[in-house]
């Protein structure tokens, strides 16, 4: 009887990554699309096609678009992998994505003709994902999932930008974990950032305890898939990290936009009406799509770009004094 048990789990073990797998992507068909939006507002010309003439490119849009920026510090040397399209001059508007995930999932937003009008349009690779590279200065590979240690090697990228676009500050979008990311970027930096999109985002520590899968994932870690493995090291500490950050969260007075789909699964949209509460008496805005799940980002494009325009349309560059 105990060998056919550990039988069982052995095959449990093989099999958890790909029912991880389905459970993440399940969410991709929920909710209503918005046909023929996109095309409409898009730049075309940015359209790189694949060699075969089908679909989009997202290698030869990076080869055109990717840059880097280095940001170390006494143990740790980060290179920050990011596409960039737009106007330089503009605000910069900072994309964030979830977990796993990489710059991509918000390359619709980087060829919207009207974002790139009035913004500089910044798409990032996490630290830890994508063509983003970190390692010790003893030459080793590095992973940091916690959310403070994320948000100190993009100091440098953040910096960068609001020089750039002299000090017009920047705007950041998160999605999903990107979300509570953007929350600490805002308060380790608030000099700069001047307006965040929260789309899809955990707010509520005591509805982001880890789930089956992530226990399944942490018990049977030497079977998951890399990315699978580092995105379930990101979310065992999440409900920690959004215990300590309860009572920052007060602190930011930039303008806040929170954009929930009803229909989340990965994200309870109970987050959304506890984000009311956190952002009580803020310039805050709250959104809920009856219609999305967890990817409204792409299943409700002009609600995100109309959230964006907002966010532009506060703010005021501000004057420098030379003296």
């Amino acid at each position: 009887m105990i060998s056919l048990n550990l039988k069982n789990i052995r095959l449990f073990s093989l099999f958890s990554p790909l029912f991880v797998g389905l459970f993440l992507s399940g969410c991709i068909t929920q909710g209503t699309s918005e046909p023929g939006y996109f095309m409409t507002v898009a730049d075309k010309s940015d359209l790189i096609e694949k060699p075969n003439g089908y679909g989009f490119s997202l290698s030869e849009f990076h080869k055109k678009h990717g840059k880097s920026i280095i940001s170390s510090d006494a143990t740790t040397q980060m290179k920050i992998n990011y596409v960039e399209s737009g106007d330089k001059t503009k605000p910069a508007i900072i994309f964030v994505h979830g977990t796993p995930g990489g710059w991509g999932a918000f390359w619709p937003f980087l060829v919207m003709t009207d974002l790139k009008n009035n913004a500089n349009l910044v798409s990032i690779d996490r630290p830890g994902w994508g063509n983003t590279t970190c390692n010790t200065n003893e030459g080793k590979k590095c992973f940091y999932p916690l959310l403070k240690r994320q948000s100190k090697y993009l100091d440098t990228l953040i910096k960068k930008l609001d020089e750039q676009n002299n000090h017009q500050g920047v705007i950041l979008v998160g999605h999903s974990l990107g979300g509570p990311l953007i929350g600490q970027m805002a308060l380790d930096y608030p000099e700069y950032v001047r307006g965040l999109v929260f789309i899809a985002s955990p707010f509520d520590a005591k509805l982001s305890n880890p789930r089956w899968y992530n226990w399944m994932s942490h018990a049977f870690a030497w079977v998951v898939p890399k990315d699978l493995k580092k995105a379930n090291k990101e979310m065992m500490p999440l409900c920690k990290q959004l215990k300590q950050m309860k009572n920052e969260w007060a602190s930011i007075n930039a303008p806040i936009w929170v954009i929930q789909g009803s229909k989340d699964d990965l994200v309870n949209r109970k987050n959304l009406d506890y984000s009311r509460t956190l952002f009580s008496g803020k310039n805050a805005q709250f959104i809920e799509v009856k219609t999305s799940g967890h990817f409204v980002l792409w299943e409700k494009k002009s609600i995100v770009v109309e959230s964006i325009n907002q966010a532009l349309k506060t703010l005021r560059p501000e004057t420098v004094t030379v003296i």
